[in-house]
């Protein structure tokens, strides 16, 4: 039975918020069995992709972030205003997905 082979990590988690869910440090390790998805966040941002957070406090008063990708930009890349970062043309530097 052929493997088939999974997209990189962080194409992944573009993938997911471009659905318009918002992704918590502990819910994406869960999500993505990963605990890199916070560099994978960072990298994007570094790109240009504008990836927001908004800081929360759990029930017991500590601090987690909440990051999610803006409507405006969800609707551009679906109209095809904004290049989708993941296309074969403009995908690089996917290979150090950790």
């Amino acid at each position: 039975m052929k493997k088939l082979k999974q997209k990189p990590l962080k194409q992944r988690v573009f993938d997911y918020l471009m659905t318009g869910a918002t992704l918590t440090p502990l819910g994406s390790t869960t999500m993505f069995n990963s605990v890199s998805v916070q560099r994978r966040i960072n990298e994007m941002q570094r790109q240009g992709i504008p990836i927001e957070r908004i800081e929360k406090k759990s029930s017991l008063g500590n601090p987690f972030s909440v990051y999610f990708l803006p409507l405006e930009y969800r609707t551009a890349i679906k109209l095809g205003t904004i290049e989708h970062p993941f296309t074969p043309a403009s995908a690089d530097g996917n290979k150090n997905d950790g």
